[in-house]
This record gives structure tokens, sequence and C-alpha cells, in this order.
């Protein structure tokens, strides 16, 4: 009876791998297939491993200005060096931050190029950016946070991409987190 009741679909049927997946599947056919290989295709961010939100990285950025260094010349350069303008945190391999460098990309050749916009990976040395992405349009614009920065401020990163946009002061003027322009 249980062979007759599972053909005709009248038994509960086990939930697969595939049901699974559908939700994610038709996440491939729309203008934002990135978010099907999102941990939560849901979200504007992509939660970095094991870490929580950005709260206390926030704090921290608000209330001094943060050392960095230029991936194509090594040398150190303090965020108030680089005011006005805006940073955009990112990891080299997730899709939420190569959307974003992207997007800044349209941004900047259709000519809108204020305040100056830097890209700060949060993993990685300068060294290991400087030998994957020497080739890349954005490479001029291409930071890390300095060591001792990165062992602080860069532990208490959770996700990413986010962009600080400092003033003329060397102030935070604006933290804005997750990436621009998506449904979320």
């Amino acid at each position: 009876m249980s062979f007759w009741r599972k053909l005709l679909g009248l038994e509960p049927k086990e939930p697969s791998v595939s049901d699974f997946l559908a939700g994610r599947e038709a996440l491939l056919s729309t203008s934002e297939h990135f978010r099907a290989f999102a941990p939560d295709p849901n979200s504007n961010y992509w939660p970095l491993a094991g870490r929580g939100d950005n709260n206390a990285a926030y704090g921290a950025i608000r209330n001094a200005p943060r050392q960095l260094e230029q991936v194509s010349t090594g040398s150190p350069m303090d965020t108030s060096q680089l005011a006005p303008c805006t940073l955009l945190f990112v990891t080299e391999w997730d899709t939420y931050s190569a959307t974003e460098i992207g997007k800044t990309k349209r941004t900047l050749d259709s000519g809108n190029t204020e305040p100056p916009i830097y890209f700060v990976y949060l993993e990685g040395t300068s060294q290991d950016i400087r030998e994957r992405k020497s080739d890349s349009w954005y490479y001029s614009r291409a930071f890390v946070l300095r060591p001792q920065h990165m062992e602080g401020i860069g532990a208490t990163i959770g996700r990413v991409p986010f962009r600080i946009t400092y003033a003329s002061s060397g102030a935070v003027a604006s933290i804005e987190e997750g990436m621009t322009g998506g449904a979320a």
C-alpha cells in the first residue's frame, strides 16, 4: 500500500537538496545573481566567518584615524591624509565586495569622482594584494590596514562591504554598511 501512496503523492516526501536549492536557483536568473551563492541571500552584506556585526569597529573608527598602507607603494598613510574621501572596505574573494567595486567603476566612468574613492582590503597583506591586483583598474586606489590596526580593528569587522566617508577635517561624516542600491 505504501508504494501506491508514494506513487500517487499521498505520502509526505522527505526534504531533498533540490528543495533547498530551488530558491537559490531562481536567483541565478535575476540581475542580482550573485546572491545565489551568499550565506544569506536577503542581506546586503557578506558575513565574515565567526564574527558578528561591525558596531565595535565603527566605534573605533570614529574615535581615531586609521593607519593604512598603500598597496602599490607600501607607504603608510593616515586616513586624515586622504580626506575628504570615501573608503570602501572589502575582502578579496566575496561577491558582494566585487559587485561594489564594479559599481564604483561605473560611477567613476560616468565622471562622478568626488569625493575620491579608495578600496581597503581587510584580508591579506599589501604584498598579497599587490601580487593579485596589480593589473586591476583600481590598483592605485587599493590599501590594506596596517598590521597593528588589523589586529585591533580588523578583528572586530564582521561583514563587508561598507563605506566610510571622511569630511575634509578628517572626521567620519558617514558610515554605510552593505551594498548600495541593492534589495534587502
